[in-house]
């Protein structure tokens, strides 16, 4: 296992166990958590999107040792009971439908638990008022502008699918 990739499990393995938690069985069971002694339910399920890009084919890259990787991402996190959606080496229309069919499908319920992991190539950008934007790659898609991505349609940005009143 790479550096990275211990790295990530490091923090993924941080971030599902910040409290005592129940396994939950493939995103279907609740999470509960000890609160002064007593269980309580914290998510009623957990959902990961897991997304990796190994064969880049414009002038970036490949990646060979991701898709590896996306096993022993995916077996840690249904360890911790999350049901993955694995998409590997998908292009920008496919990774904009996975974002949106995944926020359609289990991002309506505020007691849900959502991880979103991505393996591959990304950029940050920073913008004329000094904010930075980070965008991720997907496999069909050219290097990074050396100019801020306005009408850039070759990555997606790291916010479009956070803040949904922003298409950029």
């Amino acid at each position: 296992m790479n550096k990275t990739l211990k790295k990530n499990l490091l923090f993924l393995w941080i971030a599902v166990l910040s409290g005592p938690v129940v396994l939950a069985q493939l995103g279907s069971q609740p999470v509960t958590v000890s609160v002064q002694g007593n269980p309580v339910v914290a998510y009623t399920g957990s959902y990961a999107l897991v997304i990796g890009m190994t064969n880049y084919n414009a002038g970036l890259p490949s990646l060979p040792g991701v898709s590896m990787d996306m096993a022993d991402v995916k077996q840690a996190l249904e360890n911790q009971g999350f049901k993955v959606i694995l998409k590997l080496d998908i292009d920008l229309q496919e990774m904009d439908d996975a974002f949106s069919n995944f926020i359609a499908h289990y991002g309506q319920d505020p007691d849900n638990r959502l991880l979103f992991y991505f393996a591959g190539h990304g950029y940050t950008v920073k913008t004329n008022l000094g904010e930075e934007l980070g965008y991720i790659v997907p496999t069909r898609a050219s290097p990074a502008p050396s100019l801020p991505p306005a009408g850039h349609c070759q990555s997606l940005s790291a916010r479009k699918h956070c803040n949904p009143c922003d298409s950029s």
